[in-house]
Order: C-alpha cells, then structure tokens, then sequence
C-alpha cells in the first residue's frame, strides 16, 4: 500500500524554501497567490445518451481532459490508489495524503476524496473546504455542496435548505450527496432512485464514462428495495462502458454485490474473493476498518 508521498507525481516536492500545497495549487490555476476573490461559476453540459451508447457501444473518447481522467484512475494512474482507499472507507488514509504529491490536474479530486474522509470520520471539513474555495476559486458550486453536506454533521437539516433546493443535479457529487440526503433526512428511497436516474439519463456521454458513483448507489438503492432486476439493468447498461471504467473499484463493488445477492456457489465465491482481497492487501495498516 502506497504512503503519502509515494504516489506517482509529475511533480516531486521539496525544498524548505517552496510554496506552499495551497500557492502551487493557485498558482497551477493562473492565480495570483494573494487573490482569494475570484470566483467563477460553472456546470458541465447534459444531454441525453443512453441512447447513443445503446446504437453505438464503441463511441470514440475524442475529449483529452476526459481521457486524462481516465488515465488518472486506472491501475498505473496517480489517483488508483486514493480512490481505492476512498472507496473501502480508509478515511484515515485517504486524508493523510499530501496534495504536493499529485499533479495539479488532480488535486481537486484529491481534496475532494480528503473532505469527504474527513466527514465520513465524523470531524469537521471547514477548514479543508475554506482552502479549497481560496485554491480553486471557479469550483465554487463543488464547495457550496460540500459546505452544506458538512454542515448536516452539526446542524441537521435546520440551518440550510441547500439539498432541498436541488431539483436537478448538474454535477456528479451533487447527484449524489443529493441522493444520500433524500435517503437519509426524508426517508425516500423512491424519490432518491428517480433523482438519480433522472441525472444519469440525461449526463453527458463522454462524463458518464468518468462518472461511476450515482451508479453505485442507484444500485445499492435498488437492492435495498429488494429490485434485484433493476440493479442488474443499471450493471448492464455499464457494459457499453470502456474497459477502463469496468476496471473501476466502483464497478468490482457494484458487481460483487449483485453477484452476491443472485446467489450461486460461484457468484458467492467471486463476490468472497473480491473482499477477500481487499481486506488482505489494503486494510492492513489502516486503524479505521469499518
């Protein structure tokens, strides 16, 4: 298991006389190191694509900052190992990680994995968010959501209407912490499988290859109802997806637990193995093992 700092790096750091993380991340972006003010907002685009990728399963991946993307999170990527750690709860990992050790291009990724470490472990994120606003000025719409998902910790639901306001995701981790929310405040597992659905149907094609974390809980949503088909049909309908995404741990985690609810001496046997060998290579030094 790589340590912070071991990751692959474009840039190695340094020197006592360096920057700081948060002024190379500005200075990454254009930003002058003692500007703090700008901030620009912005949504990715939507269009409707399942049905190009049903017509057409080999759609060509002509965006290079998806392909970097992608790039990132496979098994020789800077971000494999982080998002692995994110995804099998080894918060206290997943925080530890300095952003130096990342290229720039990845490093709000990054953070983002670390503030929700941090929440998941119960401790307060403002400090980790207010950086992140300085650091990434045109990522406010990120930040607003991740404030408000912090702030559910101490406040509930009374101080902020920012989940209830959500009528349509425009973002990823909007569509999810959204999904969470309906589940968790108001009980509406239905309502959050609509949303859901509703997010993923109309993405953009070429970020839904990237995009794997509303599936994951529409399929743990589904299952909860005990809708094994429908589980299933979110899987398949990953099929049209590169390989690169079908390496995805999100993916494994998705599959393990369909095979594992289908039943089967093999099914059950791959779903075992699976966990089996991320409980034998990842967890070993991490003291937070739920």
């Amino acid at each position: 298991v790589q340590q912070p700092g071991d990751q692959h790096s474009g840039e190695n750091g340094g020197g006592e006389h360096e920057l700081s993380a948060w002024d190379k991340i500005r200075l990454a972006n254009g930003l002058d190191v003692s500007d703090q003010s700008k901030s620009v907002s912005s949504s990715p685009p939507t269009s409707s694509a399942w049905d190009e990728l049903r017509k057409n399963p080999e759609v060509k991946l002509n965006n290079s900052q998806q392909l970097k993307k992608m790039d990132a999170f496979s098994d020789s990527g800077e971000l494999y190992t982080i998002r692995n750690q994110f995804y099998t709860n080894q918060h206290n990992k997943v925080k530890a990680y300095s952003l130096d050790s990342f290229s720039p291009e990845n490093q709000l990724k990054v953070l983002e994995f670390q503030i929700r470490s941090t929440i998941a472990l119960e401790q307060d994120a403002s400090k980790l968010i207010d950086e992140g606003k300085a650091a990434f000025p045109e990522n406010e719409p990120l930040f607003q959501l991740l404030s408000a998902w912090n702030d559910l910790k101490d406040f509930g639901v009374d101080d902020s209407t920012y989940f209830e306001d959500v009528k349509t995701a425009t973002f990823e981790l909007q569509a999810v912490l959204t999904a969470l929310y309906l589940v968790k405040f108001d009980k509406d597992i239905d309502q959050a499988i609509y949303f859901l659905s509703d997010y993923i149907d109309n993405v953009n094609s070429l970020s839904k290859y990237n995009e794997l974390e509303p599936f994951l809980v529409l399929v743990q949503l589904y299952l909860i109802k005990g809708n094994l088909s429908g589980a299933s049909k979110v899987l398949q309908n990953l099929s049209h997806f590169p390989e690169s995404a079908r390496d995805s741990i999100i993916y494994q985690v998705m599959e393990s637990w369909i095979l594992a609810v289908t039943g089967g001496t093999e099914n059950i046997n791959n779903s075992y193995y699976f966990y089996d060998e991320i409980l034998s290579n990842d967890f070993d030094e991490d003291k937070h093992k739920n």
